[in-house]
């Protein structure tokens, strides 16, 4: 398998996984089958181009279409569902380790400003 061959092979199967919504068990196990489907043509036919590997196999639209329409609506629900309360999780705990930041640093400047007005610069001393 030439080096090019093997990048648009590669190109393939990401363009692919990237349009899964979630990543789980069963889709692994999907791309694991789709990604040997591809090397064997590819072994089997060296000369084939990308378009001959989209004329095989479909784009990769096509396929995850494919796959997610042949799974249950329940659990298709139960995955988007589950990728949108992990992204709102993700943003909630951005947002609250922004405003503890801030807060820590609001206390840091204080006590920078207690500091340095503590520091005493001069002394006059009076002799008499």
């Amino acid at each position: 398998m030439t080096a090019q061959i093997k990048k648009l092979t590669k190109q393939y199967l990401k363009q692919t996984k990237n349009l899964f919504p979630m990543y789980r068990k069963k889709d692994r196990l999907f791309m694991s089958q789709l990604k040997n489907a591809v090397e064997d043509f590819v072994e089997d036919n060296p000369c084939c181009t990308f378009d001959d590997i989209l004329q095989r196999f479909e784009d990769p639209q096509t396929i995850v279409y494919n796959y997610l329409s042949a799974l249950d609506p329940a659990e298709l629900y139960k995955k988007i569902s589950l990728r949108r309360y992990i992204q709102k999780g993700f943003v909630i705990l951005l947002l609250l380790a922004t405003i503890f930041t801030t807060y820590k640093m609001v206390l840091f400047y204080d006590a920078y400003l207690d500091a340095k007005s503590s520091i005493i610069y001069s002394e006059e001393t009076i002799i008499e």
